[in-house]
This record gives C-alpha cells, structure tokens and sequence, in this order.
C-alpha cells in the first residue's frame, strides 16, 4: 500500500509508509519513489512484530533487511533487479565478507554499485547491519540479456576443508603457511544443517585468505559425529587438491617443516606452460593434498 503527495507540479511522488517500531520517535518513510527513482531508507532486520530476526547472524541480517528493501520495491513497481546502489552500514567491519556474499547471493546477475562502511552504531544491540538502497523502476536488465549472464557462475568463491581439529588446522593454515584469518566461530543447527544434510549439525569453522586475493579457504570441524577417515591417491578419480603459488618454495618449506608436516623436495618442470617453475605434493593435518608452485623467475 503506498500514499500519493499532494498534486504538485513536477513528477507524481509515492510513498512507502515507515512501519518500524521507532517510527513513532522520528517521522520518515520507508521508501518514496519520485519519477523512475526510488529511494529506500535504511533497513534493518527487524520483523513485523518489531523484534530483531538473525540474531548473531550478519549473512541472516543481510538477506532479512534485502527482503524488506524487495517488499517496499514492489509496493512502487519495481524490484531488487532495478537497485542500482546499495550502501551497507555494519557494526564490526571484520564481518564485511559474510555481509558481502549474502548481498551477493541476494542480487544474483544484478551487480548494484554498492559500499561498505563499518563501526556503525545501530539502533538495537542486537543490529549487525543496516542498508539502504536506489533504484531506477524500468532499468533491470532485459530478459535476453539476463539469460546470457544468469546461468553461469560469475567467480570462484572459496573452497571448503572438512577437518579433525580447527586449532591444528589454523596453526597449519594460519602459522604455517601465513594465511590471515577472516573470522573464527561456531554454528548448530539452522540453515547449516539444512544444507549439509545433518540435523543439528554442529561446527566451528574458520575462514581465511591471502592479502589481495578474493578466494577464501573454510575450514570446518564437526563436533559430536561419527568421523570417517578414507586416505585417497592424488590419482584417484574424484581426490581433489588446492595449489598455493609462492615466490620463494624453499623459505614456504622451511616454514612447514617446522610445523611437523613432512614434505618431499619440490620438483623441476621442465616441460609445458609452467616449464622451469618448481613445485610439489604433500598433505596438509587432515590428509587434504595441498599444492605448493613457484612459478620460473620471468613468469611472475
């Protein structure tokens, strides 16, 4: 249901009424739509009984306040595939990532120029983010051109270790190998558990990454399960590995070797595309086969 302004010269102005809980303390609107421009104020996860949804759940929070932004969308004719900008206000700006990949998810094909401010004082405590958005009603992609982009994957995201001991893991990823550690924490239950198939499934999990490099790695010990342990061949069918590429293989060894794994001498190529770079096989704690590669000096 939206209101119309006043007859005024100048395009018609709608407005999308603020139902939130401090609306009585402030008067603003949820949204207003003046010609083919559409403002939404900032949203936070706050249901329609006035409590806070997600709670200690950014990625939660993210899709909850993006589904009220598509709601009051609608109300003016248009949807989250006409946002042309988002802004993201978050309480701790280590969590940017989960905020991040939950718009992601959300806006699929649609890619909105956005921005990411953190250290926000929000209204509530229990608040982890809050977000306005524009749109221009009419501007989203058209059918043929969505049907181009839509099917394909657009990035490599992370890749996910399933291991023993998230502490032994981070001292192998984090000390041994000089990874940095996006976030630590731990999850039961929800939508963890819907999508890896276990009720209740319970974990502590770690996400880490290198300085400049988009592709995180996630890092999952499950507690409380029945752990099957099945050591595989780098040439069976279906093993997997992860490649690390390094400039200096030696000192990444020596760095290793400390940490108790053992590791062969790496190996000269000396055919193909990576001819003259080094490189090797070992296993990481968990048995996961890792990569290590340094590329010949003219290659970097």
């Amino acid at each position: 249901m939206t209101d119309h302004d006043a007859a005024s010269p100048g395009p018609s102005r709608q407005v999308v009424p603020n139902r939130a809980p401090w609306g009585t303390s402030m008067r603003y609107s949820r949204a207003i739509r003046v010609g083919d421009l559409i403002e939404v104020s900032g949203t936070t996860a706050v249901g329609p009984d006035g409590q806070v949804v997600a709670i200690g759940d950014v990625a939660g929070q993210v899709k909850a306040c993006l589904e009220i932004i598509s709601e009051s969308l609608v109300q003016l004719g248009a949807t989250l595939a006409d946002v042309v900008r988002t802004r993201l206000f978050v309480t701790d700006i280590s969590t940017w990532r989960q905020a991040g990949q939950a718009h992601d998810e959300v806006f699929g094909a649609t890619v909105p120029v956005s921005s990411c401010v953190g250290g926000a004082a929000l209204l509530h405590p229990d608040l982890l983010v809050e977000i306005e958005a524009t749109a221009v009603a009419g501007s989203a992609a058209t059918s043929e051109t969505q049907a181009i982009s839509t099917p394909a994957p657009t990035r490599f995201d992370h890749t996910s270790f399933t291991v023993a001991s998230l502490d032994a893991s981070l001292a192998f990823y984090r000390d041994a190998l000089g990874m940095q550690v996006d976030y630590v924490q731990e999850k039961q239950g929800g939508y963890l558990a819907e999508i890896v198939g276990l009720p209740g499934a319970h974990v502590k999990m770690a996400q880490l990454g290198f300085a400049g490099s988009g592709h995180r790695l996630e890092l999952f010990e499950y507690l409380g399960v029945d752990d099957q342990v099945a050591p595989r061949r780098p040439w069976d069918r279906g093993i997997s590995h992860v490649c690390f590429g390094v400039s200096d293989i030696d000192a990444v060894l020596t760095s290793v070797k400390q940490a108790g794994v053992e590791v062969p001498e790496p190996v000269l190529v000396d055919t193909g595309a990576n001819r003259g770079g080094r490189g090797l096989y070992f296993r990481d704690p968990d048995g996961i086969t890792i990569e290590l590669f340094q590329a010949r000096s003219d290659a970097r």
